[in-house]
């Protein structure tokens, strides 16, 4: 029941992502078909702990407020997918997935090729650099494109655990330089390649000290820092928003390299301040079409977006998410880069709740299948 309704509504969420036209008909359908059915499934279907049941009853009452107070619904819809996967397989999960947003993803690109959809270009010209295009290929934005390609790379390498081989890290060098060359995309782009990096790291030392017969323990450091990397993330890109000093040349610096993001970010802050439930902030960007707007106004990161536009509760609420999921996976090193790997992106992009692009919090209540057996053959001499 649940995955049939996780690609009804995957489906209309990856959808919204692309320059594809979407009926308010088929968008209120899904919406009733994801209310009704998970309430179907956890009211007949479902038990809780009295952990499990709190925190349910917090992800729901808090979302409700949201939407009551700010009148966004995205928390609430993340609440319900969120609670609505207990006890469904995890690894079914991000497969279906895989399968849906990829499928998605490339009939977008292919249709932008072929002039079905519009294929956005955003030209750019850099002084003493010359000129290049950005494409999106039939998604709202290039660096939209560049996260659907960033997210299906994470979760092939964790699905594939240790049984990657080396023609898979050639080729995935291969995807993130061509999604650079094409779609200008620093930040998406460099979190593949230290994608990339630190699984193969892991992966190649574990192997070598499986033939030298010598013990090898990377989940020490893993487990020490992969289980807080969202929460350290969130307080990293809040701290240097708030100290950020227009007037210093350092900060002026790391300001440029982030893309303006500190500057909007304290901007946000100053004119909305924090509140418990959220607020009305209103997202002015440059996705959906070439003609850039007058007055630029977009959060990008998601730990500020999700505490102006959701509220302060909400953000605890995520943090806490990601951190039990990954204590619930404390032990699945492979699990654990991949959040940290989340929780690098989402400081600059923003999308942290949106499950057409983040569906890893959907673990908190899934069930947790047993690691396959490749990589219990490590775990003789990786530890």
């Amino acid at each position: 029941m649940f995955l049939l309704i996780w690609i009804v509504f995957l489906t209309r969420e990856t959808l919204m992502t692309t320059m594809f036209s979407m009926s308010g008909t088929f968008y209120n359908a899904v919406t009733l078909i994801t209310v009704g059915g998970i309430a179907v499934k956890v009211f007949c279907y479902d038990s809780y702990r009295m952990s499990e049941l709190a925190m349910v009853m917090a992800l729901g009452g808090v979302a409700v407020m949201v939407a009551v107070r700010s009148g966004y619904q995205e928390p609430l819809f993340w609440a319900i997918l969120v609670v609505g996967a207990k006890g469904v397989s995890f690894r079914k999960i991000i497969k279906t997935y895989v399968v849906v947003s990829g499928t998605i993803v490339g009939i977008a690109f292919v249709a932008s090729l072929l002039d079905v959809i519009v294929n956005l270009q955003y030209e750019v010209v850099k002084e003493g650099v010359g000129e290049y295009v950005r494409n999106s290929f039939g998604i709202i934005y290039p660096t939209d494109f560049a996260a659907h390609i960033f997210f299906l790379m994470v979760i092939f390498f964790y699905l594939m655990g240790g049984r990657a081989k080396l023609w898979h890290y050639i080729f995935c060098v291969g995807i993130a330089a061509a999604v650079y060359l094409l779609c200008r995309t620093r930040l998406d782009t460099g979190c593949m390649m230290i994608a990339i990096i630190l699984y193969g790291a892991v992966h190649y030392r574990g192997k070598h000290c499986q033939r030298i017969k010598k013990i090898y323990h990377p989940d020490g450091w893993i487990k020490r820092y992969g289980v807080w990397s969202m929460p350290v993330a969130a307080f990293s890109i809040t701290l240097a928003t708030i100290l950020y000093n227009p007037g210093s040349t350092f900060w002026i610096n790391l300001d440029k390299i982030m893309t303006n993001r500190l500057n909007l970010g304290q901007s946000g802050l100053n004119n909305y301040g924090i509140k418990l439930f959220g607020q009305p902030v209103p997202m002015i960007g440059n996705g959906g079409s070439t003609v850039l707007p007058g007055t630029y106004f977009f959060i990008d990161s998601s730990y500020l977006f999700v505490l102006l536009r959701y509220g302060l509760l909400f953000l605890v609420l995520v943090l806490a998410t990601y951190f039990l999921c990954c204590k619930k996976y404390r032990d699945d090193r492979h699990f654990l880069i991949m959040i940290a790997l989340v929780s690098l992106n989402c400081m600059i992009a923003h999308h942290l709740i949106e499950l057409a692009y983040c569906p890893f919090a959907l673990a908190l209540f899934a069930r947790r299948d047993n690691i396959s057996e490749s990589r219990n053959s490590e775990q003789k001499y990786i530890g």
